[in-house]
C-alpha cells in the first residue's frame, strides 16, 4: 500500500511449532495466516501479514518504536497450542523498511540459539564465527568400539561446548553439518554401503530440529539407541538391519518406507529396490503380513477385543483390520478365534 513516508515500518518474522516443538508444515500456515488477520480486525493497528520462509511475515506500521511485545501476546492468546517465536526487526522509516526486513531474516537464522526466548529484537543478534576445519572424531570412534556410552556421551557434550558453541557459536548451518558427522559415526557401515556426508539431509535436520538443544536431544538420544542395540554382525546388510528394526516396531502405525529411508540414510527408491530384491514381497506387502500374523496369534492366546488387537499390531481401525485380516487369512477376526483359539 502507498503509505506516507513519515511513517515507521517493521517487519516480524513469526516461527510457530506445535506442542512437540516440531514447525507447523507450509501447508497449514495458510489458515493460521486467516486467524491472525482475525485476530486483528475491528483494531485500529496497521497490519499486514503474509508467509515468507516458512513462517508468518508480519509488517507494522504506524509512528513511534512500534512494540512488538502487544502484537506478540495478542497472537499467543489466539494460538494458545502453538510456540510462537518472534523474530522483529527495528522499527524504521518507510525507506529504509528493507533493513527491517534484513535484521529479521537474520534472527530467524539465529533462532537456533534461541529455544527459550519467544521474541528477538536486534540486540539479540549474535556475532558468528567461521569453521572450516573439519572435527577429529577418532576419539568417539575409540569410545564406540570400546563400548564405552559414558565417554561417548562427555564427548557429544563436550563437541558441542567446543566446536559449536565456542566463545562464538558457529552458524547454525556449519552447527548441523557438525552434528550430522557424529551421527553418521553412529550408523552402522556396510561394504558397498558407506554412509556419506550430505548437505542436504544436514539442512533438512536442521530444519526440523529448530534449536540447538533439541539437536543436540536427538544426537544423545541415537547414542544411547546404539549401546541399546545389539551390534549387527560384521557381515550384516542393510537389509538385515531393516527387518530387525521392523520387527521391533511394527506396531508403529507411522512406520512407512519413507520413515525406513530417514532411519538408514538411503533413498526410498534404492531401499524399495533393495528390499524387494532381497525379501522378495515389497515393504508394504511384508509388514502387512507380519501385522496379521501377530495378529493371529493375539487371537488364539487372549481374549482381547478385535479392535484393540487391531491397535495393538499397528492397523489404524478395527474395520480396516477386519477386511485385511479376512483377505490375508481367509475368514475374519472373530471366525479365526473360533476355529483356533488356545490350540
Amino acid at each position: 500500500p502507498r503509505l506516507p513516508e513519515k511513517l515507521q515500518g517493521r517487519a516480524v518474522l513469526i516461527k510457530l511449532l506445535s506442542k512437540d516443538l516440531s514447525p507447523v508444515p507450509d501447508a497449514d500456515l495458510y489458515d493460521f495466516l486467516t486467524a491472525a488477520q482475525t485476530a486483528f480486525s475491528g483494531t485500529n493497528q496497521a497490519l499486514i501479514f503474509a508467509i515468507h520462509k516458512s513462517c508468518l511475515q508480519l509488517s507494522l506500521f504506524g509512528s513511534g518504536s512500534l512494540p512488538a511485545a502487544p502484537v506478540f501476546e495478542t497472537l499467543s492468546r489466539a494460538f494458545p497450542d502453538c510456540g510462537l517465536y518472534f523474530c522483529a526487526g527495528d522499527a524504521v522509516s518507510l525507506p529504509k523498511y528493507e533493513k527491517s526486513i534484513g535484521q529479521a531474516n537474520r534472527l530467524l537464522r539465529q533462532l537456533f540459539y534461541h529455544r527459550g526466548q519467544h521474541l528477538l529484537t536486534a540486540k539479540d543478534c549474535l556475532p558468528l564465527r567461521e569453521s572450516a576445519q573439519s572435527p577429529d572424531l577418532r576419539p568417539l570412534a575409540d569410545c564406540l568400539r570400546a563400548r564405552d556410552r559414558e565417554s561417548a556421551r562427555a564427548f557429544v557434550r563436550r563437541f558441542i561446548d567446543e566446536e559449536i558453541l565456542g566463545k562464538r557459536p558457529v552458524s547454525p548451518e556449519r552447527a548441523a553439518e557438525l552434528c550430522f558427522r557424529v551421527l553418521l559415526q553412529l550408523l552402522p557401515k556396510e561394504d558397498h554401503h558407506l554412509p556419506e556426508f550430505s548437505r542436504d539431509s544436514a539442512a533438512e535436520w536442521l530444519a526440523s530440529c529448530v534449536f540447538l538443544e533439541r539437536m543436540e536431544e536427538e544426537l544423545l538420544g541415537e547414542l544411547e539407541l546404539y549401546f541399546d542395540t545389539e551390534q549387527p554382525p560384521a557381515n550384516a546388510t542393510l537389509i538385515d538391519r531393516v527387518l530387525e528394526y521392523i520387527q521391533a516396531r511394527y506396531q508403529d502405525r507411522e512406520l512407512s518406507l519413507n520413515q525406513l529411508s530417514r532411519k538408514f540414510y538411503v533413498s526410498n527408491v534404492y531401499l524399495c529396490i533393495r528390499f524387494k530384491d532381497t525379501v522378495g514381497k515389497t515393504f508394504v506387502r511384508y509388514l502387512t503380513e507380519l501385522r496379521v500374523q501377530k495378529a493371529a496369534g493375539l487371537l488364539r492366546t487372549s481374549g482381547e477385543k478385535v479392535n484393540s488387537i487391531a491397535e495393538e499390531v499397528g492397523f489404524d481401525n478395527g474395520s480396516y483390520f477386519t477386511k485385511i485380516f479376512k483377505k490375508e487369512m481367509g475368514m475374519t477376526p472373530a471366525e479365526y478365534r473360533r476355529e483356533n483359539q488356545n490350540l
